[in-house]
């Protein structure tokens, strides 16, 4: 996680700066954020060393959303964030019961239908299969 340290720094502040208290509040915030547009949890993010790069670009923007490069900014946060999504939803794929045992999360609707095609096919070649053995 990024410190309020570090965040000065990344906006080229100097420490005692006045607007610490802004910035340690938005600090606060970008945690909550990336856990609900990635649905990364908190604690995944401690683990995470892309939370902390897209810490740093949201710091930029959320704090002077007047710059130049916001537009570009912004582009780089959305894909950033479509990244973590990924990763969160591969943390997810498995999940612990009450027992302590891991057990299969439902599919998606994507994977219900991916695992539909699959199955189609596998029908259509049995077929095929069973025709040309039978003439």
């Amino acid at each position: 996680m990024v410190t309020l340290e570090q965040a000065l720094d990344w906006l080229r502040m100097p420490p005692d700066f006045g607007s610490g208290d802004i910035v340690e509040g938005l600090l606060q915030a970008i945690p909550d954020y990336i856990d609900i547009t990635t649905g990364m949890s908190v604690e995944q993010q401690k683990d995470e060393p892309l939370v902390d790069t897209v810490t740093k670009f949201l710091l930029m923007l959320w704090y002077d959303a007047q710059q130049p490069d916001a537009a570009q900014l912004q582009r780089t946060i959305d894909n950033l964030l479509k990244t973590l999504t990924v990763k969160a939803r591969g943390y997810e794929n498995r999940s612990i019961d009450g027992k302590g045992a891991e057990k299969e999360k439902p599919l998606t609707y994507l994977e219900r239908a991916e695992a539909r095609a699959r199955a189609r096919k596998q029908k259509e070649r049995s077929l095929t299969t069973i025709i040309e053995l039978n003439p």
